[in-house]
């Protein structure tokens, strides 16, 4: 029985017979070429992929001071909660440009003083650096005052500059006070955000902390924006029709609720970003 188990069939000839046809191997191992190939570039392909997940994310390079007196009455848990939507509302205009420092997003510092004032500082406001004061102020000159620190200006500037603080405190609930010099695409600022306002939606009849923070959020995007080219002198606009960047903080018996960028804001900010982190990268 074993013998027969390796007997060659008579009808088929053996390996060695004369004129047997010896299967050819060209096509199995050109499929085994090719199995290789296409495994060793799924390998790389997979080796680059873990490479970049395993790439840490660039760190955030612009910045937003928000600097409180501890005067305001605002509250700490508030002030979070205003912060958490500011840095959502960012990362969602900015998450779509294909430039990393602009995807980074930006670094929010809540600073209970103003930011020492120095060569530094000064030349970074307005390309990295964002300095929004969060105040209960009404004095123009006590807010210009300030705004001379980091900005020299001369007198007749000054006087204007109160001016513009008084009118746009009250209809807008703050005011940018900015210095921009087209030809040079570039812009020097500080912003103001009223804590009135908040505080007054924290109280009413149907407001709570969280309509407050929603409001103060909003100022403080609203604020940004004119930083970051919402303009005439450096975008297309001052203002929008729409979203954040309206004229008037409009307010009612209702909670407030928070807003959004709307499409052409978010398009210009974001080009503006794209447009200083240009100019921030080494030559």
């Amino acid at each position: 029985m074993s013998g027969a188990r390796d007997r060659v069939p008579a009808t088929q000839p053996s390996r060695g017979a004369p004129g047997a046809r010896r299967p050819s191997r060209a096509p199995a191992a050109a499929v085994l070429r090719l199995q290789a190939r296409m495994g060793n570039a799924a390998v790389r392909s997979l080796l680059r992929r873990d490479r970049q997940e395993e790439r840490p994310a660039a760190a955030p390079v612009f910045r937003l001071i928000l600097a409180d007196d501890g005067k305001t009455g605002l509250g700490d848990a508030l002030v979070d909660a205003a912060v958490a939507h500011v840095r959502a509302e960012l990362q969602r205009i900015m998450t779509p440009s294909g430039d990393a420092t602009v995807k980074a997003g930006f670094t929010i510092e809540h600073a209970r003083s103003a930011p020492e004032s120095n060569d530094d500082f000064t030349r970074d406001l307005g390309r990295k650096t964002f300095l929004i004061f969060l105040t209960r102020t009404k004095d123009a000159k006590h807010a210009v005052e300030l705004v001379w620190n980091y900005m020299p200006m001369s007198k007749e500037e000054r006087t204007q500059y109160e001016a513009i603080f008084k009118s746009r405190l009250a209809s807008e609930g703050g005011v940018d006070i900015q210095r921009p010099e087209p030809r040079r695409r570039r812009s020097q600022s500080v912003g103001f955000v009223g804590a009135d306002g908040p505080l007054h939606e924290a109280k009413k009849q149907n407001g709570s902390q969280a309509s407050a923070a929603a409001m103060l959020a909003d100022l403080i995007l609203h604020e940004l924006g004119h930083a970051l080219g919402h303009n005439k002198e450096l975008g297309s606009m001052d203002h929008d029709k729409t979203g954040i960047m309206t004229a008037t903080l409009v307010t009612g018996a209702e909670a407030y609720e928070l807003r959004r960028y709307s499409t052409g804001s978010a398009q210009l900010i974001r080009a503006r970003l794209e447009e200083l982190a240009t100019k921030l990268r080494p030559r």
